[in-house]
């Protein structure tokens, strides 16, 4: 597996460099830990988020669940280097009566067929205290971002397996629950049909509700041209 750092914050493509390093300080700025608060980042990746808010609050408990063995390794190194040593778990059961004041999900859910899906959400409510902060951060994968975000892709040849002409079409013109989106083992490796839409309807369905909403690169654009989106939660059951 290629380093996860080459894919995102490194990339040697500067328009994916810049789009990654912005998501991180977004991500970074609207959670914003507080001394002695639990915070966890659910499908970590290499863990450059938890790097990234341990360096900036280190009073904070960092926890991380990711269970790709590739991606846990790549996180230890990046945290020894930091000198951090998150709680780290490999398995949806070992997370079992740990809870949390904050929670990050960023760029998983549109990854995660319907079944994984619900088991996202069912752990969230699990994990997250009573009115416990949720950010989520999917790619936007509709409208004019939709023909940029491909049109990027294609030039520097990392097309998606069902990005055919006429799928990006679809996903620019509303059509996007038309496409077929291929899944192994409950994971779809495809962003081409993903909408951001629709999963923002369902969160009330899950128990939360959406305080704010933020959109990177370039925040002050909204959701024109923006490449992620990100929902600032909070848990509303008890």
């Amino acid at each position: 597996m290629k380093a996860y750092d080459q894919q995102t914050v490194d990339n040697p493509a500067w328009v994916k460099r810049f789009s990654h390093r912005r998501r991180f300080e977004v991500a970074a700025r609207l959670l914003s830990p507080r001394a002695g608060e639990a915070v966890l980042d659910y499908g970590t990746g290499d863990g450059y988020l938890i790097a990234l808010l341990a360096e900036r609050q280190p009073q904070a408990r960092y926890l991380a669940f990711e269970p790709v063995a590739e991606m846990r390794a790549q996180a230890q190194v990046l945290w020894s280097r930091a000198g951090i040593a998150p709680e780290l778990y490999a398995r949806r059961e070992a997370l079992r009566g740990v809870t949390v004041d904050k929670l990050a999900c960023m760029e998983v859910m549109e990854h995660l067929d319907a079944p994984l899906l619900a088991q996202a959400f069912a752990d969230f409510r699990l994990l997250l205290r009573p009115h416990g902060l949720l950010m989520l951060s999917v790619p936007i994968e509709t409208g004019a971002t939709a023909l940029a975000k491909n049109a990027v892709r294609a030039a520097l040849g990392q097309r998606f397996v069902n990005a055919s002409f006429g799928n990006v079409l679809r996903a620019s013109f509303g059509r996007a629950r038309h496409i077929v989106r291929p899944s192994r083992d409950g994971y779809i490796e495809t962003h081409v049909g993903f909408d951001h839409r629709a999963l923002a309807a369902r969160l009330p369905d899950e128990g939360f509700v959406i305080e704010r909403v933020l959109y990177a690169p370039l925040p002050r654009l909204g959701g024109l041209l923006n490449s992620q989106v990100f929902w600032v939660c909070r848990r509303t059951q008890t």
